[in-house]
């Protein structure tokens, strides 16, 4: 698949691709990620029926606005965008971890447009603890790891909310430095997103058919996050993988994929 661009409302070119004919199916990724994280799964999907489609989000892959200074609500208006350009009125929408928070936001906002929703390794809710945290991430991605330190203010600023976050420990500020060691406004702006996002309370309004999937090893997002998820949604259907991790969709790529296809086809039709 060779890449394609867009341009959004304020400019910014995203990348993206598609494969296949059919009913679209709409694929989101995560942090630090990009559409290829799909790899192992359009294929099969493709070649079982379906039109997949998949965006770099805002600030990763080839897509740009790195540089840019944003929040969730600028990656669901991305969303809104870019299935037009897809033209994807209503369409299977799959997120993993980042990419479920925004398909959740975007599923409840915009329920008649989605056919069904696959929730992989994600959240609902950032409380305040989870909030702490983000906070912290985000210095550390606008300065850089070092230069937050040789910030008395900032250096401060950030135990306080790393202690926050994990009240029980004493976690090193050392154990934060991968991914961060540079500025990287991409990450920056993805922990931004995270900073109070919850839609915990209006996941009841959700009427599509709902699978989600969760790691019991996941080392980012509690395995709880996504019972908590499942349980908030009555009619939702529940994969637990038994010792993976947080990169679910490529660790488990074959159980992934089977579980996407069978959920899919199940419920495919529903576009219409």
């Amino acid at each position: 698949m060779s890449s394609a661009h867009f341009a959004t409302s304020d400019g910014t070119s995203l990348a993206w691709d598609e494969l296949g004919s059919g009913e679209t199916v709409l694929f989101l990724h995560g942090m630090d990620s990009s559409r290829r994280r799909w790899d192992p799964h359009v294929q099969a999907l493709a070649e079982a029926g379906f039109h997949c489609v998949r965006v770099d989000l805002r600030g990763f892959g080839e897509s740009a606005g790195a540089e840019q200074r944003f929040g969730m609500e600028t990656y669901v208006r991305d969303l809104v965008e870019f299935s037009a350009i897809a033209k994807a009125e209503r369409f299977h929408l799959v997120g993993h971890s980042l990419g479920g928070m925004i398909a959740q936001k975007f599923a409840v906002d915009h329920r008649a447009r989605v056919a069904s929703l696959v929730l992989a390794s994600t959240t609902s809710h950032n409380g305040r603890r989870a909030t702490a945290f983000a906070r912290a991430m985000v210095a550390f991605a606008e300065r850089g790891f070092d230069a937050v330190l040789a910030d008395p203010v900032l250096k401060a600023e950030v135990e306080s909310a790393v202690a926050e976050a994990f009240p029980k420990m004493a976690l090193p500020l050392e154990f934060l430095r991968k991914g961060v060691e540079a500025p990287n406004p991409a990450r920056a702006n993805a922990w931004r997103a995270c900073i109070e996002f919850s839609m915990k309370d209006r996941l009841s309004e959700l009427s599509c058919p709902v699978l989600v999937l969760h790691g019991s090893a996941d080392p980012l997002i509690p395995f709880r996050a996504g019972q908590l998820i499942h349980e908030a949604i009555e009619h939702s259907e529940w994969i637990a993988e038994t010792g993976a991790g947080h990169s679910l969709p490529r660790e488990r790529a074959p159980a992934f994929t089977a579980a996407l296809l069978e959920f899919l086809q199940r419920n495919a039709a529903r576009v219409r």
